[in-house]
């Protein structure tokens, strides 16, 4: 797939479900992200909530914009489902909280 091609919706969900880590890349970065829910922001893009793995901000909760995501690439690693913070289900809230990360493109 190539690094301009829209990261397949289906393959995400999957990747959800089966608790898969998968390679995109998002606003030029490389990143491995163990992903954990798809949903809408407040203002009806559809989002990626995962926790990273590989990338600028590895080790941190960070919520990507779907129609940001280029070059889906699906990852034969699996991980333990971790607890989504409340604030990241809150993205009006406060902007810091450990391991929580708000960057330029993700949702608001």
């Amino acid at each position: 797939m190539t690094k301009s091609s829209r990261a397949p919706l289906s393959a995400i969900r999957i990747a959800i479900r089966t608790s898969s880590c998968i390679r995109f890349e998002f606003e030029g970065e490389d990143w491995m992200v163990e992903p954990h829910e798809m949903s809408q922001n407040r203002r009806a893009a559809l989002v990626l909530m995962a926790w990273v793995r590989e990338g600028p901000v590895a080790g941190h909760w960070v919520v990507f914009r779907y129609a940001h995501l280029r070059g889906f690439e699906a990852l034969g690693a699996t991980f333990a489902r971790r607890e989504i913070p409340s604030l990241l289900m809150d993205w009006r809230g406060p902007q810091k909280e450990p391991g929580l990360v708000r960057a330029a493109g993700l949702a608001r």
